[in-house]
């Protein structure tokens, strides 16, 4: 068989096709970082009108597990177009009755930089835009609960805590993946508890099970009640964790029936001591081996906003496996 020349027209696809992978590969590593704080979105607009409707929509939207009013986002405007496509979360508006005749909504992601999210409404005045918002303004922030959630995973499984997680593997055959500021350990008869060693952090993260043939909320807080006091003692003699029961707990249903899962939001606090916060748990039924295995978050930050720990942890308990 002769060999190819340099000239022939097979080898210079060839060349072209590497060149090409080549320019790809560099301008995707050379993408630009994005710029913000988780849960923050910067809303760039022309017409003010409809940059101050999206805004005051994202501004009294609150988060509902908590027992105090705390703010889902927080929000910026901004005119300055370069500013806008660096941020990490984006709200872009294009209002024009020449151009729109309804308002629409969609979204990419990376597209000026990474990781961004960038929302796009269009529409044809504030007034239409307001009564979009009011009719589905919560899918706004519903995409960016979920972007954010995502990231976070992601952030998780690039870096998190490998011997916690070992050790879960080991104690529960169920693993978790937590930061590694979370590297203080304390284990129980099915059950772990991880938390910060020196800092103090208001995160804590359990992950514990019981015996059971079915999942239900009263059968989760009372046995949650049971490992808790047993396993999270307080700091002066006879106090304990427990479930505060003055507050509803908002539970809901995951999974589907043959794996029956469930959420469940609710508040703690130490019987005998002036201690609480809210917590949020992921149970799951195993039916094989009969037993509810529940990945639990739980927040100590008295006087402090309590959004970036909740958020963690739901984060966090959704990487049950």
């Amino acid at each position: 068989m002769s060999k190819l020349r340099p000239s022939s027209p097979a080898v210079w696809r060839v060349a072209l096709g590497l060149l090409a992978v080549c320019l790809l590969l560099c301008a995707c590593s050379q993408q630009r970082k994005s710029q913000g704080a988780p849960y923050k979105v910067l809303i760039y607009g022309h017409d003010n009108e409809s940059a101050k409707a999206v805004e005051a929509k994202l501004t009294l939207t609150f988060i509902s597990h908590l027992p105090q009013r705390e703010r889902l986002l927080t929000v910026e405007r901004t005119a300055n177009e370069k500013k806008a496509h660096l941020a990490r979360c984006l709200v872009s508006i294009d209002t024009d009755s020449r151009k729109h005749h309804d308002t629409r909504l969609h979204l990419t992601t990376n597209r000026w930089a990474r990781p961004q999210l960038a929302l796009h409404i269009t529409t044809p005045s504030a007034s239409h835009l307001r009564h979009f918002l009011a009719t589905r303004g919560d899918l706004i922030c519903q995409q960016i609960e979920a972007f954010e959630k995502r990231q976070t995973v992601a952030d998780l499984r690039h870096s998190h805590e490998r011997n916690v997680e070992q050790l879960m593997r080991k104690q529960t055959g169920h693993t978790l993946w937590v930061p590694k500021s979370l590297n203080a350990v304390k284990e129980g008869k099915d059950f772990i508890w991880v938390a910060a060693g020196e800092s103090h952090d208001a995160l804590n993260i359990c992950l514990y099970s019981y015996p059971a043939t079915g999942l239900d909320a009263e059968q989760l807080i009372r046995m949650r009640d049971s490992i808790m006091k047993v396993n999270i003692p307080g700091e002066l003699p006879g106090t304990y964790m427990q479930t505060e029961r003055e507050w509803e707990p908002i539970a809901r249903p995951l999974g589907d029936a043959e794996k029956p899962e469930m959420e469940l939001y609710a508040l703690w606090n130490m019987n005998g001591d002036a201690m609480g916060g809210p917590f949020v748990c992921r149970a799951r039924l195993d039916p094989d081996k009969q037993r509810v295995i529940v990945a639990e978050g739980f927040i100590f930050a008295p006087g402090k906003r309590k959004r970036p720990h909740l958020k963690m942890a739901e984060a966090i308990i959704s990487t049950l496996n």
